[in-house]
């Protein structure tokens, strides 16, 4: 009969550290690749800003004798914008404001947005860089947070425009619940 206790108690440790090991395992996994998404919406939120930052200069350059805010009207342009937007997966937004004019969007890849007022949001790096998983798990959580990546335009010192990419991070819970539906498979298999 003791052999038999002891037998059970150490099967049940087993199986506890067993399962324990991997809730570590898929935390770990879980944080990598909530990391990664993150990682991936940054980078793409970067060249995504410099292409727009590029062809909003090339436009502006090519229309010198307009009004800039006749040559931010170039149907081109606002193609570019909308096409930006659609390819992108958690990018809500990409707009040129007038940081002169109280943040005035000017061109948006939102047509009903143009002469809207741009409220100012958290820059997107230092949450993709410096923030743990658990902030990082907070913003997925919260459909209210946005974030943005500016590009100002001009000439020297002086800002003329601003390209701005704004993020929305809840969108990136999709792609992340598939590697937690996969981690949790993989430990109730397991065990």
């Amino acid at each position: 009969p003791d052999s038999m206790y002891l037998q059970s108690k150490l099967t049940l440790g087993f199986v506890l550290l067993a399962t324990l090991m991997m809730a570590v395992i898929s935390a770990v996994n879980l944080g990598n690749g909530m990391q990664q998404q993150f990682d991936a919406t940054l980078e793409r939120a970067e060249m995504l800003k410099t292409v727009a930052a590029d062809q909003v200069t090339s436009a502006l350059n090519r229309q010198l004798k307009l009004p800039l805010r006749e040559a931010l009207r170039d149907p081109a342009l606002m193609s570019l914008f909308k096409n930006i937007v659609l390819a992108s997966h958690a990018i809500l937004e990409v707009a040129v404001v007038d940081p002169h004019g109280e943040d005035e969007i000017l061109l948006d890849s939102l047509p009903d947005r143009q002469g809207v007022h741009a409220p100012p949001y958290r820059d997107f790096r230092p949450l993709v860089r410096q923030a743990g998983w658990i902030e990082k798990t907070r913003v997925l959580w919260r459909d209210t947070d946005y974030y943005q990546l500016d590009q100002p335009l001009g000439s020297g010192k002086e800002t003329l425009l601003d390209v701005r990419v704004v993020i929305y991070p809840a969108l990136i819970r999709d792609d992340i619940f598939p590697d937690l539906e996969k981690g949790a498979r993989v430990a109730l298999v397991s065990i």
